[in-house]
């Protein structure tokens, strides 16, 4: 059976003696002691401490600890720092000082130190020369006393009276001395018991080497009187919040388990443990007339009520979200409006009404685009319509050959690129995809060529969709646009230098001077 139970805590180990008695006379046969387990810790907020203010010497810190809220253990620290100051330089002043000695220089350091925090900001070392050796008296060192089993030993030095140094050293023994007996003591011992007679062994040990000495039996008398345990409870009726407990109090001699006493006591009732509040008599307010409810607090054992209070609830309307009503959309020029309403959503009476304005959109231009173009004798003319509402806007063309700059966007280049005439003679080319801006009154012309300065003849270029056509040369020409051009080619390449495969003679001819010169290159590399 358990018994002399210790609870368990999150700090330490619950314990109880696992207690097996005699079933005829209740004495104890044995007694096994168990643990149990401590309760996990349960941790609350973290905290500062330790805090370290920061100096120009030192940056500060403090941890930030979390601990059990239950028995306050630290179930964590994480260390934080603060950063530090800058130092303040004073005066050089000496400091650690070391005189010299017979076998040592001496020494100091030249300091300059903080004059806030006094931390050192600079030191220089300097040196003191040494002093010779002054012998003192001669004494012992080393010294092992001697025993009843060995002899002792020490040696006799001599050192110096400065620095302490050792001068001479002379080995000397100590004769062994005899046991030295100590003052009896009891082994072996057996209790007495209030059923038995108790023994014991006198032992005299020798106290310095604790050799055996003498031994002699003894007995003890059987105890007259039982020994009283601890009282303990038998019987039991726990008290609750209407009725008081009971208890038997029986204390049993803690050797042979008989019973000394046995007395009744009685445990006052407990007091009622509240539940929370609850609802009751509810009446709902409405947007006209109060409301109420009671609020009751009942015993969660036994189920008395403890306590009862009246609440109103005011009257009040309770306002939805806001509503759209009248709404007049918003135009390129005009602007538009709606109401913002708020009614009760329990009555729904109207609680607010708010005008909201919406600006206008205003257009939203294309581009433009040349209606006439400029002449020598008269001015041109360029419009551009709203997409939303259809409105045009005109503007004049007053030079001669003002237009508008335009861009074109080469893509799927792949192993191909275009060569631009952009005029005058002057010419681009375009590698992978990229784009172009180009004067969109005159036409731009453009050839398609390999990597190796080839031209394709198996390709088909698009310009915005629509299928262009080159002339004799293979040169392809875009004409006037007021709008983003976007080139497209289809096409595969056949060979790395020629989309066609028609390698000419001079060609092939490189193609074979390349691959002999690539041979030895190799076969060099791998000699060396």
């Amino acid at each position: 059976a358990r018994e002399n139970e210790v609870p368990p805590t999150c700090k330490d180990e619950g314990s109880y003696d696992e207690v097996v008695r005699c079933t005829v006379c209740n004495e104890v046969v044995s007694t096994t002691p168990k643990t149990i387990e401590k309760l996990a810790h349960t941790p609350g907020e973290a905290a500062r401490e330790n805090e370290v203010p920061a100096t120009c010497q030192a940056a500060g810190s403090y941890d930030e600890v979390v601990r059990c809220t239950v028995c306050n253990e630290v179930i964590s620290t994480t260390p934080k720092t603060i950063e530090k100051t800058a130092h303040t330089p004073g005066e050089a002043a000496r400091e650690n000082e070391v005189p010299p000695t017979c076998k040592d220089e001496g020494s100091y350091d030249e300091v300059v130190r903080c004059t806030v925090c006094n931390e050192v900001v600079s030191t220089t070392p300097k040196t003191i020369e040494k002093l010779a050796h002054t012998p003192g008296e001669a004494a012992r060192e080393n010294e092992v006393p001697a025993t009843c089993q060995a002899a002792g030993s020490y040696d006799e030095v001599v050192r110096c009276t400065v620095c302490n140094e050792v001068i001479s050293t002379t080995p000397k023994t100590i004769e062994k001395t005899a046991h030295t007996p100590g003052e009896a003591a009891r082994e072996n011992e057996v209790p007495p018991t209030c059923k038995d007679e108790g023994s014991y062994d006198e032992v005299v040990r020798c106290t310095v080497c604790g050799a055996e000495l003498s031994r002699e039996n003894k007995s003890i008398e059987k105890l007259t009187t039982h020994t009283p345990g601890e009282a303990v409870r038998e019987n039991e009726v726990p008290a609750t919040c209407k009725d008081g407990g009971s208890y038997d109090e029986v204390v049993y001699c803690a050797v042979c388990g008989e019973e000394q006493s046995r007395a009744t006591k009685t445990v006052e009732k407990l007091a009622h443990t509240p539940g929370e509040a609850v609802k009751e008599n509810e009446i709902p307010a409405t947007c006209d007339a109060d409301g109420s409810y009671e609020t009751a607090v009942y015993c969660t054992v036994c189920g008395e009520e403890l306590s009862r209070e009246p609440h109103v609830v005011p009257a009040g309307h309770t306002a939805g979200d806001p509503v759209k009503e009248n709404e007049a959309a918003p135009t390129c020029t005009d602007p538009g409006s709606y109401e913002a309403v708020v009614y009760c959503s329990e009555c729904g009476d109207e609680l607010s009404r708010e005008t909201v304005t919406l600006p206008a959109k205003g257009h939203t231009w294309g581009e433009w685009q040349i209606v006439r173009p400029a002449t020598e004798d008269e001015a041109g003319e360029a419009k551009r319509v709203c997409s939303v509402c259809g409105e045009e806007e005109t503007r004049a063309i007053t030079e001669l050959g003002e237009t508008f700059t335009k861009v074109i966007k080469f893509v799927n280049i792949g192993k191909m690129h275009y060569v631009l005439d952009l005029g005058e003679g002057e010419t681009y080319t375009v590698y992978n995809s990229s784009a172009v801006r180009w004067i969109s009154d005159r036409p731009l012309k453009f050839r398609v060529v390999t990597y190796a300065g080839f031209p394709y003849d198996d390709v088909i270029i698009r310009a915005n969709g629509v299928e262009l056509m080159p002339d004799a040369d293979g040169v392809y020409s875009l004409p006037q646009s007021a709008e983003t051009v976007v080139v497209t080619v289809e096409g595969a390449v056949k060979d790395d230098s020629s989309p066609t495969g028609r390698l000419s003679f001079w060609e092939l001819l490189i193609r074979f001077f390349k691959k002999i010169v690539a041979f030895f290159t190799s076969a060099f590399a791998k000699n060396v």
